[in-house]
């Protein structure tokens, strides 16, 4: 696989060089005052404004890609006889294991860094119908496929072949997790191990681009019901003082979600995981030797 690793973290600055870029042509566009005004005024901006560096993003790799020289079925696999009940139990699981770590993560973290823990817990995706649309195109499209064609597709299965699949799998999923700049890091970190697996066990990308899209969108149901449905009215901040109450009045829901999950993602990963394995059962490689046969 000639594709270089350091190109996917090249393109994560290219990323945040393009935003500056868009931010400093907005500001000068309509001058500094009424650029913060604009911004204030316009809670989605930044939102709105992803849509086209995720578009930029999408270039830069199928560029790279052509230059590599990557057959892309080869990475993809079959489609065909895909068991669809496997990557929906383990989006399922995976949500409620998510949600049993990251209140008690937060919990934690309020007591050193109060000022991000509440900036998280009242923090909005999105709040007018085009700010749910781009946000929903970067967590339910962008997300999944790409995401899932640089650490599954390629990062994994290079690092697989330059070192070896223990380390390749370790090392996905701990990128994986810290990419995404959140403190969820434990969930990420097993939802990257087990996304790795569901792939390495199928030999097709599409089984864990399936299930991060049902995970993502679990998630997405889930924050739209809270900030519309739930009857909290978002524009009342609430407070870390709360926030820490609000736990304790209900820390045992996360120990059930907890108790509840990870014993069969548990089990997924023990059963699941690579030994003795020969790297020509690397995805890019069986479904090369399937296509030749074929």
């Amino acid at each position: 696989m000639n594709f270089s690793i350091s190109s996917i973290f090249i393109s994560w600055f290219a990323i945040s060089i393009v935003f500056a870029i868009s931010v400093v042509l907005t500001r000068f566009s309509l001058g500094g005052k009424r650029f913060y005004e604009y911004v204030s005024n316009n809670e989605d901006f930044w939102t709105i404004l992803n849509v086209p560096v995720l578009a930029i993003l999408i270039w830069y790799f199928v560029r790279e890609f052509k230059r590599s020289n990557i057959d892309y079925k080869h990475i993809l696999g079959s489609l065909s006889k895909m068991d669809l009940k496997l990557p929906i139990i383990l989006a399922i699981t995976e949500f409620f294991f998510a949600w049993g770590m990251n209140s008690p993560t937060l919990y934690g973290l309020s007591f050193v860094f109060p000022k991000y823990v509440e900036n998280q817990i009242n923090e909005q995706n999105a709040t007018t119908v085009i700010g749910w649309i781009c946000f929903e195109i970067g967590a339910l499209f962008f997300a999944p496929l790409m995401e899932e064609l640089i650490f599954r597709g390629i990062f994994l299965q290079k690092l697989a072949i330059e070192k070896n699949i223990i380390k390749g799998l370790m090392i996905s999923a701990i990128a994986f997790a810290l990419m995404h700049f959140r403190c969820d890091v434990i969930p990420l970190f097993v939802m990257g191990i087990i996304l790795s697996l569901l792939y390495l066990k199928t030999k097709q990308l599409a089984m864990p681009i399936l299930c991060h899209f049902l995970y993502n969108l679990i998630v997405s149901v889930a924050n739209i019901y809270d900030q519309y449905f739930s009857g909290i009215n978002p524009s009342v901040k609430t407070t870390v003082i709360e926030y820490q109450q609000q736990f304790l009045d209900k820390w045992e829901l996360n120990i059930l979600f907890i108790a509840l999950s990870a014993p069969y993602l548990t089990y997924f990963i023990y059963k699941n995981f690579p030994r003795n394995y020969d790297l020509q059962r690397l995805p890019y490689f069986a479904n090369q030797l399937n296509s030749s046969r074929n």
